[in-house]
Order: structure tokens, then C-alpha cells, then sequence
């Protein structure tokens, strides 16, 4: 039963931090998505997806620090600029 307990109270955690910073790097469309922010969507969700699961393995505060470390370097990037829209690649700028 406590590891029960412990799944529930890790489900919840993961879903408020999934919650909380979806909002801090801002709502989009799903045609608005690039493939940079699709990737970081499915690799975010992984890491709070093995906090809750494994939670013999890792602990809430590791859990806590790899989402974060994450948000900010996803922050940083979208920040300075460094991941590349498709359609400027292909050289014709929609936005």
C-alpha cells in the first residue's frame, strides 16, 4: 500500500510541474510547434514520466532538479535564439 501512496503523491507532483511549466514556456498551437519544441515536449513529459514510475530509483528532489534543469535549458535556448524554424531553413519565413 505505501507504494501506492507514493505513485499517487508522484503522479500528482508530476501533473502540477507538467502543469506549472507548460505555462512558464508558453501555450502554442500544435501547427505552431516546431519539431524543436515537440521534441523537448515528449522528453519532458519522459523525465516526469520516470519520476513517478520509478520511484525506487529516483528520488522526488532528483526529480525536481532534472525538470528544472530542463525547463531552464529550454528557456535558454528558445532565449538565445538557437533552435531553427523549418520554414527558415527552407528559406521562406511564414511567421
Amino acid at each position: 500500500m505505501d507504494g501506492m501512496v507514493e505513485t499517487a503523491y508522484r503522479t500528482l507532483l508530476g501533473l502540477a510541474f507538467l502543469l506549472l511549466f507548460t505555462k512558464v514556456l508558453g501555450k502554442k498551437q500544435l501547427g505552431e510547434l516546431t519539431y524543436f519544441n515537440y521534441a523537448t515536449s515528449i522528453a519532458f513529459g519522459n523525465i516526469v514520466g520516470e519520476m513517478i514510475i520509478h520511484y525506487k530509483d529516483v528520488s522526488i528532489s532528483n526529480g525536481i532538479v532534472a525538470v528544472v534543469i530542463w525547463v531552464l535549458l529550454i528557456l535558454g535556448i528558445e532565449f538565445r535564439g538557437w533552435e531553427t524554424d523549418e520554414r527558415e531553413v527552407e528559406g521562406i519565413r511564414t511567421k
